[in-house]
């Protein structure tokens, strides 16, 4: 069973029945936006663990046309880069161009 916690009493009224999984959905919320307001241009986040997120990020504009191995992301930044969006422009049905 999953449940909702609103504070620390009800947490531990939960797990006193016997609750397999307790969320805490306003404080995960809240440390993703702590993270996107404080942390210069992140899009989103997704916590893993104390230690791993995953971070949606806008990269700045000195690395784009440069590779991974070139900007040196886990070097330099101990970061593991797992896919990246590229933006493109393609024309649309009427001739328009569109971004995607």
């Amino acid at each position: 069973m999953i449940s909702r916690a609103i504070n620390p009493l009800h947490e531990k009224v939960l797990e006193a029945i016997g609750v397999d999984e307790i969320v805490h959905p306003e404080e995960e919320t809240a440390e993703r936006w702590a993270k996107k307001l404080c942390l210069h241009n992140v899009v989103d986040s997704f916590e893993l663990s104390e230690d791993f997120s995953i971070i949606e990020v806008n990269v700045p504009k000195e690395y784009i046309g440069k590779t991974i191995r070139e900007v040196g992301f886990r070097r330099r930044f101990n970061l593991l880069v797992l896919t990246i969006i590229k933006k493109s422009e393609v024309k649309s049905l009427l001739g328009k161009h569109v971004q995607k």
